[in-house]
């Protein structure tokens, strides 16, 4: 005998998702968006893997995180500039976060 929770019938996805409680201040329509966002971010993943074993035969490994990491940050300031301008790149505190001296 399969226990009850194999043995439900629910009407669907649907049913499940109108169940769940969405986090304070957010519609269905953003939840779905965030997860859409997270699956493509996640997909990426192969394809990045795959680029740097194809540019490792020609390439050496530093220009390559070199590359990765400048293109990767020219992407963000792209993004997020508009919304932050010149904040975006200003110190928060006075305070250092490491054991150097500032």
């Amino acid at each position: 005998m399969l226990p009850r929770i194999f043995t439900q019938r629910s009407s669907g996805a649907s049913a499940v998702a109108a169940s769940l409680p969405l986090p304070a201040g957010r519609s269905q329509h953003e939840v779905l968006r965030g997860i859409l966002l997270m699956c493509a971010g996640v997909s990426m993943f192969p394809f990045m893997n795959a680029a740097v074993k194809l540019l490792g035969a020609n390439y050496p490994v530093t220009q390559i995180v070199w590359a990765r990491f400048a293109g990767h940050l020219l992407v963000m300031l792209l993004v997020f500039l508009p919304q932050y301008g010149r904040r975006l790149l200003q110190r928060v505190g006075r305070r250092c976060r490491s054991a150097a001296p500032c």
